[in-house]
């Protein structure tokens, strides 16, 4: 049996980080748009595993 798995994918907003982080020297700020991706994975059978 193949294993399951499920994507979600969120807009988050805005995110905001100093330019100086993207390029020496550089001042200000910049402001992207940001998304997160949530991934599940299908539980797995520890049926026949040991214990640790």
């Amino acid at each position: 049996m193949t294993p399951r798995m499920r994507v979600t994918t969120v807009d988050a907003g805005r995110f905001t980080m100093p330019r100086s982080a993207l390029l020496y020297g550089a001042s200000g700020t910049v402001t992207v748009p940001s998304t997160v991706a949530v991934i599940e994975h299908a539980p797995t059978d520890r049926s026949s595993s040991t214990p640790a």
